[in-house]
C-alpha cells in the first residue's frame, strides 16, 4: 500500500474559517479543509431564524437554533475575560484548531451562553486540552459518547 502524501499542518492550516475571517485572509491554499468563497461571508444579520437556517445549510451546525454572533454580542463576552481576544488558550485536535479567546466567545454566543459564563467556557476549553483528558482519543473513538461538563460554585 502506498503512503498517502499528506500536507503538514501549519499554524495557518486549519482552525480555519474563523481564523481566516478574523485575519481577513484571502489565500486558502494551505487549508486542510475545503472551503468556498461563500464560506468567507461574515454574518451581521441578527435574525436568529435566518442565520440558523443558513448555518445549517452550510453544515456549520447540527440544526439546533443558534444566536447570531454579532460583534456586540461577542464583545459582551470578551468583557468578562482576563485574556486578550487573540490569546490562544488551547490547540485542539483533530485538526489542531487554535482556540482563541475570541473564538471561544463566538461559539459561546452561538450556544446562548450568558456573558458572565465566558471564564467558565475558557476553563472548560483549557481542561479538555490537558493530556490526561485525551481529547484526541475521545474524538477518535468508535464508541458513542458525549462530553458533559458539570460545574459548581458561585457562577453555577
Amino acid at each position: 500500500m502506498a503512503k498517502k502524501d499528506t500536507p503538514s499542518i501549519s499554524n495557518n492550516a486549519c482552525g480555519c474559517l474563523i481564523d481566516d475571517i478574523l485575519e481577513k485572509k484571502d489565500d486558502t491554499r494551505d487549508r486542510l479543509c475545503s472551503a468556498s468563497e461563500s464560506d468567507m461571508e461574515f454574518f451581521i444579520d441578527p435574525d436568529p431564524e435566518k442565520i440558523s437556517a443558513d448555518f445549517y445549510q452550510r453544515r456549520l451546525t447540527d440544526g439546533l437554533p443558534i444566536i447570531p454572533p454579532t460583534r456586540e454580542r461577542v464583545d459582551r463576552l470578551l468583557n468578562h475575560s482576563e485574556y486578550n481576544p487573540e490569546d490562544v488558550l488551547a490547540v485542539l485536535p483533530p485538526k489542531m484548531g487554535q482556540a482563541t479567546t475570541e473564538k471561544i466567545a463566538i461559539n459561546s454566543v452561538m450556544a446562548g451562553c450568558p456573558p458572565g459564563f465566558q471564564p467558565v467556557m475558557e476553563h472548560i476549553i483549557k481542561a479538555i486540552y490537558q493530556d490526561k483528558f485525551n481529547l484526541a482519543g475521545v474524538n477518535a473513538t468508535t464508541h458513542p459518547l458525549s462530553i458533559c461538563t458539570i460545574i459548581n460554585g458561585p457562577l453555577s
